[in-house]
């Protein structure tokens, strides 16, 4: 003969459950073997409210695993961007330099090319009989240092 289940059975059985989700973290796990009563009723709800609860949890889980790994992504790219940018400052910054090393080298082979003799002022390059490079070259010393090394401001 069929007997009523009594509340010790069914909260035995919930108990039992509960173990058994515990042991194998199988929140999908059905609650077999006990009948509906308003005290299975809630352990499910229950079980039901945290198997949503875990799943967005995952979910939200996933979801900055996903962000970091994207993160990381984009910091490399500016890493290597920084990297390039700071060879091209490298080379930009010797540029002046150069041209500084450059216009001396010019200047001071001006300064040594002898005078050509003064034939008739309409062939000698300027006034005076010297060539013109001397003070172009000076010119350009001048203005490259003034852009690289510019004058301290007024306060």
């Amino acid at each position: 003969m069929w007997a009523e289940p009594t509340k010790s059975t069914e909260a035995e059985r919930c108990a039992d459950w509960l173990r058994e989700l515990e042991a194998g973290r199988n929140l999908t796990q059905p609650l077999t073997g006990a009948e509906a009563t308003p005290a299975t009723i809630a352990v499910r709800r229950f079980v039901d409210g945290l198997r949503v609860e875990m799943i967005a949890y995952r979910d939200l889980v996933e979801s900055a695993a996903n962000t970091a790994a994207l993160n990381a992504g984009q910091l490399q790219r500016v890493v290597a961007k920084t990297v390039e940018q700071s060879a091209v400052v490298e080379q930009t910054a010797a540029a002046p330099a150069e041209i500084d090393q450059g216009a001396a080298h010019v200047a001071q082979t001006a300064e040594s090319l002898p005078a050509p003799p003064a034939a008739d002022s309409a062939s000698s390059p300027t006034r005076s009989g010297r060539s013109p490079i001397l003070p172009l070259a000076r010119r350009r010393r001048s203005l490259v240092q003034s852009t690289v090394y510019p004058a301290p401001a007024a306060r």
